[in-house]
């Protein structure tokens, strides 16, 4: 939900924005990414790390938002 909210404000407040559009595709492969881990090794560690990027993804875009 984070994300689509993300997105939403960022389509209104800095539309065409390429590092965004950017870092958005980043995100997604990286929840493809912890979701493979969940269903395969489920190595819970690793997952973590997945998430815990692609959270700092969401925060790097707030912030490329926050100073356009």
């Amino acid at each position: 939900i984070l994300f689509l909210i993300t997105l939403v404000t960022a389509s209104v407040f800095v539309p065409n924005q390429l590092s965004i559009f950017v870092l958005a595709w980043i995100f997604f492969i990286l929840r493809v990414v912890h979701s493979y881990i969940h269903l395969g090794s489920n190595l819970v560690l690793r997952r973590s790390q997945a998430y815990l990027a692609s959270s700092n993804v969401i925060l790097l875009i707030w912030m490329v938002m926050l100073f356009k």
